[in-house]
């Protein structure tokens, strides 16, 4: 059976013209890869810090929107203020946040961003605690207190 044959209006075989035209996409491709490139240089020194943000939060980690995390550290900072009560009545931290319930707190709040669960540990018998949440089961990126820093550490 004979191969149909493609009219490349007398510039040669169809295999050149499929090579011509690929060659040509390529080409376009490209140009359009630099000029987004070319824009995202132009743009970085003037917006780089909220550019990378948006990046971060659409592409590289769904789920860890900065405000979602800053909602999360207003909820950790409630459970931070019930721990520094329950030190005070108790001298010792609880082992488990739901230690805090319903005598400082309601009800354990629930993080709005990542895995949605504290982490929550206490060493020197009591006497300290580590409060943090993260993105993922990797535990990064994080953010995470203890009895002692008057705010969040985040490692992102």
């Amino acid at each position: 059976m004979a191969e149909p044959e493609v009219d490349t209006g007398g510039t040669g075989s169809g295999l050149e013209e499929i090579q011509r035209r690929r060659r040509r996409y390529l080409l376009v491709g490209l140009g359009v890869m630099v000029l987004v490139c070319a824009g995202g240089v132009t743009l970085l020194p003037r917006y780089g810090q909220s550019v990378g943000i948006w990046l971060f939060d659409e592409f590289i980690q769904p789920g860890w929107r900065e405000a979602d995390v800053q909602s999360t550290i207003v909820k950790g900072d409630e459970i931070r203020s019930a721990l520094a009560a329950h030190y005070a009545d108790h001298g010792s931290y609880p082992s488990t946040l739901d230690g805090l319930v319903p005598a400082y707190l309601p009800e354990v709040p629930v993080p709005d961003t990542g895995l949605k669960v504290w982490s929550y540990r206490i060493w020197r018998g009591g006497e300290g605690y580590e409060l943090g949440f993260a993105a993922n089961e990797s535990r990064y990126p994080e953010a995470s207190t203890d009895e002692r820093t008057p705010g969040w550490f985040r490692n992102e």
